[in-house]
């Protein structure tokens, strides 16, 4: 038997940093994908491999270590279950370097595979958030969850991590997506920030209110298919990113090159900041060849990506 899971990576649009405080948070995901497969074994190795690279442990020393960290937490939290070792196969459509949530995406669909094993049946969906976020959590200390479940349920989702909730919406926004070239690890810039707010703690409470109530609006911007509404507020979620320290100057400079296309609304960072991808609402509609172009000589990457359902 061979069991399969394909899992979307995703995006962050409203609620950046925020989130980890009690707020809303507006997650999609992507149409670029995480495949795993299973085979099950006669014995008790685990083999996994990837692009990444290729590991292999007994059932009863499972590993948690680069590059399969994420992988081998999951297969842990469900170590109890797992009747003999297997073979995962993962085959990624996006690189890890990109900022679309690959570790919440192969956590996710590891997860997965494991349950179908086991269970033969569909997963609960809201059980199986829960669950990965517990690994995510475990591996890294923080994290939101809002990247798993925007894996999990597909399309874009109202999130809330405390309380815990994911309503998805059934409505798709059109998005155009830069990755700047780089990507500081989300632990260290949530480090940045929390050591920048404890100067002003007041301010940073108030950032992370306003922050909620843009999130928000946000949803029901989406719903109505509002699309200027949506990218006012964008923009005006960028505003308050920068004064948490998350933009540069290279961001800031994308920002504004979307900004000029007539077919986008607003922009904003797009995850923890300070690199990884910037967003803009709508699609480019009169100054590809020029962005392109400058794009080019800043060395970042016009992403061809769409929200997936």
């Amino acid at each position: 038997m061979e069991y399969m899971a394909r899992v979307p990576g995703s995006l962050m649009l409203f609620g950046e940093h925020a989130v980890l405080h009690g707020a809303h948070a507006l997650v999609c995901a992507v149409d670029k994908f995480i495949n795993i497969s299973l085979v099950p074994r006669t014995d008790n190795r685990i083999v996994i491999d990837s692009a990444l690279g290729h590991a292999e442990f007994a059932l009863d020393k499972i590993s948690v270590e680069l590059p399969f960290t994420f992988v081998g937490a999951a297969i842990q939290a469900r170590a109890g279950d797992i009747p003999s070792g297997f073979e995962l196969n993962i085959v990624a459509e996006f690189s890890h370097e990109v900022g679309f949530g690959s570790s919440a995406a192969v956590t996710v669909a590891t997860l997965i595979v494991l349950h179908k094993w086991f269970n033969g049946a569909e997963v609960d969906e809201l059980a199986l958030s829960r669950e990965a976020i517990a690994v995510i959590r475990n591996v890294q200390g923080i994290g939101s969850g809002a990247d798993a479940v925007a894996s999990v349920l597909g399309g874009v989702v109202d999130y809330c991590a405390k309380p815990f909730m994911a309503e998805k919406i059934a409505v798709i926004p059109p998005i155009t997506v830069v990755y700047s070239g780089s990507k500081k690890p989300t632990c260290e810039v949530v480090a940045l920030v929390d050591e920048r707010l404890k100067q002003d703690p007041d301010h940073g409470r108030q950032l992370f209110q306003q922050i909620d109530v843009c999130a928000k609006r946000s949803v029901q911007a989406i719903r109505d298919e509002d699309w200027r509404e949506l990218g006012l507020l964008m923009d005006e979620h960028q505003g308050y990113q920068a004064a948490l320290g998350t933009s540069n100057d290279l961001l800031d400079e994308l920002l504004n090159l979307l900004r000029l296309d007539g077919g986008i609304y607003g922009a904003k960072i797009s995850g923890s900041g300070l690199g990884d991808c910037v967003i803009g609402l709508g699609r480019l509609q009169n100054s590809v060849p020029f962005l392109s172009s400058r794009l080019s000589c800043l060395g970042v990457q016009l992403l061809d990506v769409s929200v997936a359902l």
